[in-house]
C-alpha cells in the first residue's frame, strides 16, 4: 500500500478533479464520512459547503486541505467493503477520524486506488498540525494497516519495482479525435499536476510536446488586459487549430492567478536535474550528431525533448530542455554559457537556420565572389580591344580634372576682346 499525501492550496480542486472523473465513469465517491447523508445522496454543492463552513472558522491556515492516493499494489483483489473500512481506519490512525472526509475509487489505473479529500479544520475552528504528517502519522498508520489487512507492503513493492506510482500519461493530442474542451482538460490535468515550470514560457514548452499552448493574448489587448488565458491546440507544424478554451471555462481553472501559485512552487530546481541534462547533452554532441535531427533524437532516447524556438524567417533563436524522467524544464541559462544556443549550434556544426555552418575564411570567400566588381579591369570572353576600351573610358571617368576643357573659339575670352576693338574702330 502507498500514500502520498497533498496540500492543495484550494479544497475545491481535489472534489472537482475527483468529481471529473466521476462525470467521466473513471471514479467513483464510494463513502462521505461524517457527512449529513450518504456518498450517492450527496450533490458536489454539498460536498463542497460542508467542507467550506468549517474553512470559514480559520482563515489564517494556508494549508487548510488534503488530498491523499491510496494505492494498492497491481494484481492485489480488494472488495469495495474493505477499501472502506482501509480508508476509515487510515484517517483514524492520522488523527482525522472525526473529520468530514470522501473517499473516491478510481478505475483509470491497471492497480486500485482510492483518493481522499479531507480538511485539517476543526469544527472549534482549531486546525490539525500538517507538520511531519507523513513521516509520523501516515507512515506508522500505513504500516499497522498493511500488516492488519495483509497488504503488500509498499517497501516490498520498491524493491521489485512491480509498482510505480503514477498516473497514466496523456498523449499528444490530435484535432478532432475527441471533444476540443475534453481533450484539452484531461491533458492539463496531467501536465500541470506532474510536471514543474515556473513561468508560461517553461509551462508552454511542456505544453508544446502535447499539441497544445497557453496563450495570455498581446500586449495591449483586451485578453491580457483582462488577464485572461487561453488554452489551444496545436497542428503538426505547431499552428493554433480549434477554437481556443478559456481557463475559467475548464472545471478547476488553471488561469494565470491559479498558475503563479505553481510558479512559485516550483522555483527551485534540483541540482541533479541540471547535472543530468547537462551530462546527456555532453554525450550526445561528442557523438557528432549529423544534424538537428538526429540530436534530438539523440536526446530523445534519454528521455530529454529539445524544443526548439523558431521565428517566421525559420530562425532558430532558443532552446529549452524538457526532462520527460524529472519532468521538469531546464533552461540553457540554467544550464552555463557552454550550453546556450550558440554554443550548441557551434558544436553541432550548424548554423542559426539549422543548416551546415561553413568555416569562417571560406564563407568570407564565398561572400566575396557574390559581390560583384566595382570595375572589372579584364573581363572574360571579351576581346583585348575591347577591354583596352574599356579600361580608357574609365580612366577619363575616374581622372582627377588639372584644368578646365578647351572652349570654344568663339566663345573664348581672345574672341571676346577682338570684336571689343572691332567695334570701337567703328
Amino acid at each position: 500500500m502507498v500514500t502520498k499525501i497533498k496540500l492543495p492550496v484550494d479544497i475545491n480542486r481535489p472534489i472537482h478533479y475527483n468529481e471529473h472523473k466521476v462525470a467521466e465513469g473513471l471514479a467513483e465517491c464510494i463513502y462521505a464520512g461524517n457527512f449529513l447523508k450518504n456518498a450517492s445522496d450527496l450533490s458536489i454543492l454539498e460536498k463542497k459547503q460542508r467542507f467550506a463552513q468549517l474553512i470559514a472558522l480559520n482563515r489564517r491556515v494556508k494549508y487548510n486541505a488534503l488530498h491523499i492516493p491510496v494505492s494498492f499494489a497491481p494484481g492485489e483483489i480488494i472488495s469495495r467493503e474493505t477499501m472502506i473500512e482501509v480508508a476509515c481506519e487510515y484517517m483514524d490512525r492520522m488523527g482525522f477520524g472525526g473529520q468530514p472526509f470522501l473517499v473516491y475509487q478510481h478505475f483509470d489505473t491497471a492497480n486500485p486506488h482510492l483518493h481522499i479529500v479531507t480538511t485539517s479544520i476543526r469544527a472549534d475552528g482549531s486546525s490539525i498540525d500538517l507538520n511531519f504528517i507523513g513521516r509520523d502519522k501516515s507512515e506508522p498508520a500505513r504500516k499497522d494497516i498493511e500488516e492488519k489487512y495483509g497488504l503488500v507492503k509498499a517497501q516490498q513493492q520498491k524493491k521489485t519495482q512491480a509498482y510505480q506510482l503514477k498516473p497514466i500519461p496523456v498523449e499528444k493530442l490530435q484535432y478532432g479525435k475527441r471533444p476540443t474542451k475534453q481533450a484539452i482538460t484531461n491533458a492539463l490535468e496531467y501536465i500541470l499536476d506532474n510536471y514543474r515550470y515556473r513561468s508560461l514560457p517553461e509551462l508552454n514548452a511542456i505544453l508544446r510536446l502535447y499539441n497544445l499552448k497557453a496563450d495570455a493574448g498581446q500586449p495591449g489587448g483586451r485578453i491580457r488586459a483582462h488577464g485572461g488565458l487561453l488554452y489551444q491546440m496545436l497542428d503538426e507544424k505547431g499552428q493554433g487549430i480549434g477554437v481556443p478554451i478559456k481557463a475559467s471555462s475548464i472545471y478547476f481553472k488553471p488561469g494565470l492567478k491559479w498558475l503563479k501559485v505553481k510558479f512559485e512552487e516550483n522555483r527551485l530546481i534540483d541540482p541533479a536535474r541540471i547535472n543530468r541534462v547537462r551530462s546527456a547533452l555532453d554525450t550526445v554532441l561528442q557523438q557528432r550528431p549529423r544534424g538537428w535531427t538526429a540530436f534530438t533524437d539523440a536526446l530523445g532516447r534519454d528521455q530529454i525533448a529539445a524544443v526548439s524556438y523558431i521565428n517566421r524567417k525559420k530562425f532558430l533563436y532558443g532552446i529549452s530542455f524538457v526532462d520527460l524522467d524529472g519532468k521538469i524544464v531546464i533552461k540553457a541559462s540554467d544550464l552555463g554559457k557552454a550550453y546556450s544556443t550558440r554554443a550548441i549550434l557551434e558544436r553541432l556544426g550548424l548554423d542559426q537556420y539549422l543548416q551546415p555552418a561553413l568555416p569562417i575564411p571560406q564563407k568570407a570567400a564565398e561572400q566575396k565572389a557574390k559581390e560583384p566588381p566595382l570595375y572589372p579591369l579584364n573581363v572574360p570572353g571579351k576581346d583585348l580591344e575591347s577591354s583596352r576600351e574599356h579600361n580608357e573610358a574609365l580612366d577619363i571617368l575616374f581622372r582627377s580634372e588639372e584644368q578646365a576643357e578647351r572652349l570654344p573659339y568663339e566663345l573664348s575670352q581672345k574672341a571676346n576682346q577682338k570684336k571689343k576693338n572691332k567695334s570701337q574702330k567703328l
